[in-house]
């Protein structure tokens, strides 16, 4: 019989959680294995019981257009790792250029960062606009717009520019935010109608510059401005809130 047996959390099991170690004092089996033993190889853990697990580092992930990185595109970078963690995320950074492209951060991709060394030189754009006729013979509406989606919880981006070049041509959005506790520090988000979109979660954008010249802030999320710039291109209401009236 073991003595006591203590979990070092009261979490309940999630696959998106590391396992968790069970502590106990209980004599070996005749095979020499010990319960904390076993429970670490059931888990997976690379940890001997007792032993003090390495300090866990980043992902590191470089992209360049011009090949001196790991890959080309920023979607190509993202598409190369499952998910992250809190203690080690992905971090995906960016180098100087205009990247061209549809980038989708999936729901299953926590704790990506995307860093930039400079907004003005670090581009992530495309210009799809609402008004654009699908393969059904009918216009793609406002929600397929965006150049770039965080579908994923715990992103983050700086010193990035997400941008929908389509001008003022109707709703075009640059990004849009459907997961939670997304960060955005020394961003900017360029377009007309519809720039940013934040359909749902809790968000915090820090020294960023939002620009457009109609609702180009909108959707049903929670978000707090510091010290950003935001600026009208032309005269029209500059956010299009949905958020719940429960809502802080």
């Amino acid at each position: 019989m073991c003595e006591r047996t203590v979990w070092r959390n009261d979490l309940e099991p999630r696959s998106d959680l590391p396992c968790r170690m069970l502590e106990a004092r209980c004599p070996k089996s005749p095979a020499g294995i010990t319960l904390a033993g076993l429970v670490a190889l059931f888990c997976g853990c690379a940890v001997a019981a007792g032993a003090v697990a390495p300090a866990e580092k980043p992902i590191d992930i470089v992209v360049a257009r011009d090949g001196s990185g790991q890959f080309r595109t920023v979607q190509e970078a993202v598409m190369s790792v499952p998910a992250g963690t809190p203690e080690t995320p992905v971090v995906i950074h960016i180098k100087p250029g205009v990247y061209k492209e549809l980038i989708y951060v999936q729901r299953e991709k926590r704790c990506f960062r995307f860093v930039g060394e400079n907004p003005e030189t670090t581009v992530l754009t495309f210009d799809l606009n609402a008004n654009l006729i699908g393969l059904d013979g009918k216009p793609i509406g406002t929600f397929r717009t965006p150049s770039t989606v965080m579908d994923a919880d715990d992103f983050t981006a700086e010193n990035i520019t997400f941008e929908n070049s389509a001008g003022p041509v109707g709703q075009a959005l640059a990004i849009r935010v459907d997961g939670d506790r997304a960060t955005f520090r020394n961003c900017r988000f360029l377009g007309w109608q519809d720039t940013v979109f934040l359909n749902r979660g809790r968000h915090y954008f820090e020294n960023c510059y939002i620009e457009g010249h109609v609702d180009f802030i909108f959707g049903g999320a929670t978000a707090w401005f510091e010290k950003c710039r935001i600026h009208c291109r032309r005269d029209g209401y500059i956010t299009a809130a949905s958020t719940p009236e429960s809502a802080p």
